[in-house]
């Protein structure tokens, strides 16, 4: 009797040592007021863009492909809000003009779509690179120690050799939002101490005095973009 429970409890923990590790999902859906915001893993995708090869998409009034149920169409590259996910179809948000239903089905496989909202902490040196399908906001949590010296070097892109995509911004305990000398999405913040444009720099250095989380974060306000590479890391005093 012994022998064959012991037998048994060895199965079960070779069982649990052998069986996958459970992959957190993305959540579908724009999120309600007041949720904290989740890691990458478990991001938020809230926006889709059509993808589709056969043009129009159909939209369909329920997450099935039957005769009849298609209630409107959309164009190629059009993005608008996911409202759920079920089963493989995105239930999307619909205008007035395309139909008088608020919302219909698509395929997600037709469609196009990434990470809106996400806070991840990040282990440096560390490359950043992104999309955005519509609007969102990617944030990367920095922990720098008194002294330590942050280093943003973005690089310029191969078929874009005059664009780089700077960070939309830094705030930390002692980098205010949009402080003059941080980079941030509005205006030119390269400016001297007369407020006067300068050349854009290479890299951006903010030696930290007391420590603490530092946020440095992508914003899309519009249809979305690609960002980076951008290199990230800290150097020592």
């Amino acid at each position: 009797m012994m022998r064959r429970l012991f037998s048994a409890l060895l199965s079960i923990c070779f069982l649990w040592m052998a069986a996958p590790s459970v992959l957190a999902a993305p959540t579908f859906g724009f999120p309600a007021a007041g949720q904290p915001v989740p890691r990458q893993a478990d991001c938020r995708i809230y926006h889709f863009r059509v993808n589709a090869a056969d043009l129009p998409l159909a939209v369909r009034s329920s997450p099935e492909q039957v005769a009849g149920n298609i209630i409107a169409t959309l164009p190629r590259g059009w993005t608008d809000l996911i409202l759920r996910e079920q089963g493989g179809w995105f239930e999307v948000a619909l205008r007035s003009k395309q139909s008088p239903q608020k919302s219909g089905w698509v395929p997600a496989e037709r469609t196009e779509f990434s990470c809106n909202l996400f806070a991840e902490p990040v282990q440096l040196p560390v490359v950043l690179q992104g999309k955005f399908i519509g609007t969102g906001s990617h944030k990367y949590l920095v922990t720098l120690q008194p002294g330590q010296t942050l280093v943003l070097r973005p690089q310029r892109l191969i078929e874009e050799p005059r664009r780089v995509y700077w960070p939309s911004g830094v705030i930390g305990p002692d980098i205010a939002k949009r402080q003059k000398g941080v980079p941030h999405a509005y205006g030119y913040w390269w400016r001297d101490e007369n407020d006067k444009v300068t050349p854009e720099p290479d890299e951006w250095r903010w030696t930290s005095e007391a420590g603490g989380v530092y946020e440095v974060f992508y914003d899309s306000n519009f249809k979305g973009f690609v960002y980076g590479p951008c290199e990230m890391k800290i150097e020592l005093p």
